[in-house]
């Protein structure tokens, strides 16, 4: 087997802030180039100086794609660095600059925001697979926002987890880690134990790799509405509210270590058995 990397420290200092927040409001997506996103955000959001380690990917996005990408990289590799370091923005929240990177890899088309033209044609199918997946994320972190030919976020993440459902690469893509990972987050919340039970274990019946990210896409849309009811009835989905974040957390980090694999980079710090190392 081929023996994997130890992830650069700029790029492992960022994975314990990886954080999925639900609610009835989420900032809007602006689908500009990543250099018109850095201009918007101002010197200051973009200064490297801060304390927070993701800042400087965000200020560098170039160079945080290089650091991942070693001299010997071949093209596969170079293409799973690029939805890699697109995963890690947007699980703090930078969903334009995921998007970005991910389009090329899973859109036939070239667009004006697109991180290069596409290569949708050219790339192999674990990196359209994992991109088109990645790109249904981007679109659920939109949320309620109507974005794209109208539609709103999440009705487009539908259409996303669709392409990358039926994409040639789709066995590539680790549903049994995630399945396994959410399950286990699902411990000791009554209501996160019967939504598994529902939407995961009776879906999938006797397939025990059977994952379905459509469902999370609803049951994040469910928890993030306002809600009003009994004192009881707002502990449970309080409960669940807390499981669907967790949950979108750790699918994620699923794939952003099968991700980083197909980098060629190992990531301890990534999910491990349904525990966060």
């Amino acid at each position: 087997p081929t023996m994997l990397l130890p992830l650069p420290t700029s790029i492992s200092s960022c994975l314990p802030t990886i954080r999925w927040p639900l609610g009835p409001s989420s900032p809007p997506m602006y689908y500009k180039p990543i250099e018109s996103l850095h201009n918007r955000r101002g010197a200051a959001a973009n200064s490297p100086s801060s304390s927070s380690p993701i800042d400087a990917i965000v200020s560098d996005v170039p160079k945080a794609i290089s650091s991942l990408t070693a001299p010997s990289a071949t093209l596969d590799q170079k293409q799973h660095a690029l939805i890699s370091v697109g995963l890690i923005l947007l699980g703090h929240g930078y969903a334009d600059d995921c998007h970005d990177i991910v389009t090329p890899l899973s859109w036939s088309d070239d667009t004006h925001f697109g991180y290069g033209p596409s290569v949708y044609s050219t790339a192999s199918p674990s990196v359209v697979s994992a991109a088109s997946y990645a790109h249904s994320l981007v679109h659920r972190r939109e949320a309620f926002n109507s974005g794209e030919y109208g539609m709103t976020g999440y009705s487009n993440a539908n259409y996303w987890s669709s392409a990358s459902n039926r994409s040639r690469g789709a066995d590539t893509i680790p549903y049994g880690d995630m399945r396994r990972a959410v399950l286990a987050a699902s411990k000791g919340n009554s209501a996160a134990e019967a939504w598994c039970q529902e939407r995961i274990v009776e879906e999938g019946k006797e397939d025990d790799t059977y994952w379905e990210s459509r469902a999370l896409h609803e049951l994040a849309a469910q928890v993030s509405r306002p809600r009003g009811g009994n004192e009881g009835a707002d502990v449970a989905a309080a409960e669940l509210k807390l499981f669907a974040e967790t949950a979108c957390e750790l699918e994620l980090k699923v794939l952003l270590k099968h991700c980083l694999k197909g980098a060629g980079y190992e990531c301890e710090e990534c999910v491990t058995g349904g525990e966060q190392t």
